[in-house]
């Protein structure tokens, strides 16, 4: 097919509808009040309902022109990418304000493929003069998502962790736990119930924030277990004071985890007696921390570890027992997919490669849309975060300083310990 010969119609990316409308209607409430309007109080009546009908349309108006326009610019710049493309442009179903930009939600056509439309995201960002064009799945195979940048989606400067921790719940009752925000500035949270949490990302992507604010969750709760094991004895070493049992080496994590499972082991004991299935809400919830697990997991005790915390992800869920595993370089030769698959909730920050990514967050993410091997080293605290409910949410979790680091550990001492500072 010629490039002249596009199946999408060019008048559906030219028509002045809203425009033709919106002068019609103008015009039409010029003619009415200059012809029959004889008072104030006639006027005042019509402006009342003038701003009724503006007050509650006016999301679907303002909508309708932000279509329009974006359709208008939009369509050159398909036909700038050449190709299927080209040849096929993608239709404009909608397109809403993003605080950075915009997102254009689009349908495809004859044979075009989310994928087609990806290797072309930069060429369209060049030609939108924006700063960067993400394409991202829409739920059906025909549908994606553009969405044009034209400045930082997460706020510049980043948004700061909180002096304080808050948490919210689920429709079903369960505890989250807010930690950063999506590209819209809607707060995102992680949902706390007992399992595992698999975080992965390169040097000075964030994950140490995300550990801070979910160690600081747990050091407020009364009676909360927490097991810390840091190789690197520094990372972690600030919550010494709130940690059940502090760790650095291989032996210090077996001897740990044997501890985990006979708490573990008597709790489901106690649940039997009783007759029930899940943890009680009397019993405090357990926070397992393993910092830089992948340096743990090669070594003379590699086995005993591994199999040990298959064991505690496996049957901790209804013991309330959390478990955290933080890497640098998850891959699949230091992070058995028998561990990982017992993750419900994994976050990936910024990673080297796509096969990183989707070690991370499931095979096939990066080739969706979601690869962390995108994010550039100043984006740091970004990431994907998976609750395995619905695809990723690529977001921003909060910059824990130093300051607020220490304000939070502080707030978790004892009160003897705090009132001796």
């Amino acid at each position: 097919m010629a490039n002249g010969q596009v199946q999408q119609p060019r008048k559906q990316y030219a028509s002045f509808l809203p425009e033709t409308l919106a002068l019609m209607i103008v015009s039409g409430a010029g003619y009415l009040t200059w012809r029959y309007v004889h008072s104030v109080i006639e006027i005042g009546v019509g402006l009342a309902i003038i701003g009724l009908l503006i007050y509650r349309f006016q999301g679907r108006v303002i909508n309708k022109f932000l279509w329009d326009r974006w359709r208008h610019r939009i369509f050159p710049a398909f036909r700038r990418l050449g190709g299927r493309i080209a040849d096929h442009p993608p239709y404009l179903r909608r397109a809403e304000r993003l605080p950075h930009g915009v997102a254009l939600y689009v349908t495809l056509y004859d044979g075009i493929t989310f994928r087609d439309l990806q290797n072309g995201a930069d060429s369209l960002a060049s030609s939108l003069k924006a700063n960067r064009v993400i394409v991202r799945p829409d739920g059906k195979a025909h549908h994606a998502i553009i969405e044009v940048q034209y400045g930082d989606p997460f706020g510049d400067p980043p948004n700061s962790g909180p002096q304080t921790i808050t948490t919210g719940f689920t429709p079903d009752g369960s505890m989250t736990l807010p930690i950063g925000q999506d590209e819209s500035g809607h707060e995102v949270s992680v949902p706390l119930r007992a399992g595992g949490i698999v975080v992965g990302g390169l040097p000075g992507s964030g994950k140490s924030n995300f550990v801070h604010l979910l160690v600081a969750h747990f050091a407020r709760l009364d009676g909360a277990k927490i097991y810390l094991i840091d190789p690197k004895r520094v990372e972690l070493s600030g919550w010494r004071h709130r940690a059940t049992r502090f760790g650095v080496s291989q032996d210090d994590a077996v001897s740990i985890l044997d501890e985990i499972i006979g708490v573990m082991t008597e709790r489901y004991q106690e649940l039997e007696q009783r007759g029930e299935r899940g943890s009680r809400s009397d019993k405090p919830p357990m926070l397992v921390v393993f910092e830089e697990v992948t340096t743990l997991l090669v070594g003379p005790r590699a086995k005993a570890i591994e199999e040990r915390i298959r064991q505690v992800m496996a049957l901790g869920r209804a013991a309330g027992i959390m478990v955290v595993l933080v890497a640098q370089r998850p891959g699949v030769d230091t992070l058995a997919g028998s561990v990982r698959d017992l993750a419900d909730t994994r976050i990936a920050f910024r990673t080297s490669t796509p096969d990183m990514s989707d070690t991370i967050l499931g095979r096939g993410s990066a080739t969706s849309g979601f690869d962390a091997s995108k994010i550039t080293a100043d984006m740091r605290g970004v990431g994907y975060l998976s609750t395995g409910e619905r695809e990723p949410t690529y977001m921003r979790c909060h910059l824990v300083d130093d300051t607020t680091l220490q304000e939070l550990q502080r707030s978790s001492l004892p009160p003897e310990m705090g009132e001796e500072d």
